[in-house]
């Protein structure tokens, strides 16, 4: 099961082997991803939420629009650029030392902060003119109890939607920016694998990236009834 054969381009490795000691790179630089990304875009969306109209809500829809704008492979050259070059702070590539996470976490996250808050922002206006808020509100909840307890809990599904998939494709591996740094994980390998034809390779990379997604919507799936009782899983007769 889940025998792929050698790989044409390393003849001496099978790509099960390939898999299992070079996933490792790809699944720690999406986790790292993941949290920045979490972070920041979750963030600016609940402060634009919060304060429409605001130097937060411009300030996250500048952010958002440079992540729209930018391709993650332009952004990465021009980091290395600008802190490798000019300055001479970072490492131009590699996974070795926290040095060298900072620009591909940096580079592989516009698309998720981009994602992430945009849902976040609309969902939680959205949330904010229900009538339960207004409830809670007239009970005399603290704001905080009201926006994290009330308004972000009833935003949470299409922020789910949209982030388990997202979440999936990033434990994957980043095709652009694992090869701009030199990172030995599995987009590095299936970039180096289409310029060879390695077939087996490729192969594998998409089934097991179909199997992690699939998987991913699952886990989404299961996850609304969690954050929303009202959605059963359970056919009704």
């Amino acid at each position: 099961m889940l025998d792929f054969g050698y790989s044409m381009t390393y003849p001496s490795r099978t790509v099960t082997s390939i898999f299992r000691q070079q996933w490792i790179y790809s699944l720690e630089l999406g986790l790292l991803t993941l949290t920045f990304s979490l972070i920041v875009g979750v963030g600016l969306g609940i402060l634009g939420a919060v304060k429409p109209n605001s130097i937060f809500d411009y300030f996250g829809t500048s952010v958002s629009i440079l992540c729209l704008v930018v391709p993650s492979f332009v952004f990465a050259i021009l980091l290395q650029v600008i802190f490798s070059v000019w300055l001479g702070w970072l490492p131009t590539g590699g996974w070795r030392t926290p040095w060298h996470w900072i620009m591909p976490t940096l580079a592989n996250s516009l698309t998720p902060i981009l994602v992430l808050q945009r849902h976040t922002r609309a969902s939680m206006h959205d949330a904010m003119k229900a009538n339960y808020v207004r409830t809670a509100r007239a009970k005399g909840l603290s704001k905080m109890r009201v926006l994290f307890v009330h308004v972000f809990k009833n935003a949470l599904i299409p922020i789910l939607t949209v982030g388990g998939p997202l979440a999936a494709g990033l434990i994957v591996g980043s095709f652009f920016v694992e090869s701009i740094f030199r990172i030995p994980g599995i987009g590095f390998y299936f970039v180096t694998a289409i310029g060879t034809r390695d077939y087996p390779m490729i192969m594998a990379t998409t089934m097991i990236w179909t199997l992690v997604i699939s998987i991913a919507y699952l886990l989404t799936d299961l996850l609304y009834s969690w954050v929303d009782p009202r959605i059963s899983l359970v056919k009704e007769d």
